[in-house]
């Protein structure tokens, strides 16, 4: 019952940080779709780098030899170390998971434009997008709620209210990489 308080606690906040979230997601998929030249050559980059980036590539390896559960194991570790801490590590400067979280979303964005060909293919990653970017808000939004309450001179409330909401973080995290890894599977 502690974590549904703490999440709504941090229902303002979490709600900011969706809206980030999407806009910059928006702003990507559009800049790339719209063939903006700077946006073209962003993806590009973004896209030979994922190409070499060993955790990803491990990933996709380990769904294309069928070992879905290192997959998901690989895939939540993965989200929750360099997605939700981060951006919670970064909410005790607000601004600086602001534009985290915006970087992120940009990216995913400039990625996705003109690869959603599926039906398939666009519920996987709009449920997979849903799923991790609602839990990298809800931890942007607990380490905005340390720094918050800090200020107020209340350091423990927000740090307890940080640990409390962060089940919501590790489950969404899971139920997006199942999410994606079979989906991955199934479609890919």
């Amino acid at each position: 019952m502690r974590t549904l308080e703490a999440l709504q606690e941090l229902r303002g906040l979490t709600l900011g940080m969706v809206g980030v979230h999407l806009a910059a997601l928006l702003a990507g998929y559009l800049s790339a779709c719209l063939e903006l030249e700077w946006a073209l050559e962003m993806r590009t980059k973004f896209a030979a780098s994922l190409a070499t980036h060993q955790p990803i590539q491990q990933i996709l390896s380990l769904v294309r030899e069928g070992m879905l559960v290192q997959g998901i194991a690989l895939t939540f570790g993965y989200n929750l170390t360099y997605g939700a801490l981060l951006a919670s590590l970064a909410g005790v400067f607000p601004p600086a998971t602001v534009v985290l979280g915006a970087w992120r979303a940009f990216y995913v964005g400039l990625v996705y434009c003109g690869t959603l060909n599926t039906i398939g293919y666009a519920v996987l990653v709009g449920g997979t997008v849903a799923l991790e970017f609602t839990a990298y808000s809800i931890a942007s939004a607990a380490g905005i709620e340390v720094f918050l309450s800090a200020l107020r001179g209340e350091p423990r409330r927000g740090i307890t209210t940080a640990l409390r909401a962060y089940p919501w973080v590790v489950g969404l995290l899971l139920a997006g990489a199942v999410w994606e890894i079979l989906g991955l599977r199934v479609v890919g």
